[in-house]
């Protein structure tokens, strides 16, 4: 079957994402047909898409854990946590906190996070919504950051030590 013919250098055509495409080329001009190359294996894929649901829910030791769901269909190869950093106002990537590249969080696209850490280290103070946004990498590359989450666990009250 001729799925292109003309004189581009390339050719799209609707893909089902994860299926392998076999193709040969041929080049064709007024005096014929070339030989056919050797068969191409394609498998077509995307990105990951964006992540589109984000848990967080209060849990004992005065800790919080994120969850999400995995994006899309292909195997995802690591994810990235992005924390709303409020002493800075802003967002970061902070790997010590949650190790997007650790199996187990691959595995159960999970994390748990200290409110103490994030009251010590983040500027979050008691009573504030803990904010996040995830993102996830495939063979293909980084999809988009998902939105933040805006409902959730908030961090817990701090308790001094000794008292």
């Amino acid at each position: 079957m001729e799925i292109y013919s003309g004189m581009e250098t390339q050719a799209i055509f609707e893909a089902d994402e994860e299926k392998l495409y076999k193709l040969r080329v041929a080049a064709r001009n007024i005096y014929g047909l070339s030989k056919w190359s050797e068969v191409l294996a394609i498998r077509a894929g995307a990105i990951p898409p964006e992540v589109s649901t984000i848990e967080s829910t209060n849990i004992a030791n005065n800790r919080i854990e994120i969850m999400w769901e995995k994006p899309g269909k292909d195997e995802i190869e690591e994810y990235q946590v992005n924390i709303f950093v409020k002493s800075k106002d802003m967002f970061e990537v902070v790997q010590a906190l949650c190790d997007g590249s650790d199996p187990d969080v691959i595995k159960h696209r999970t994390c748990t996070l200290s409110s103490k850490v994030l009251n010590r280290d983040y500027g979050y103070h008691h009573g504030d919504l803990l904010i996040v946004k995830v993102r996830a990498r495939n063979s293909l590359g980084w999809g988009a950051w998902s939105k933040p989450n805006t409902t959730g666990a908030t961090v817990f009250k701090l308790v001094p030590l000794g008292g």
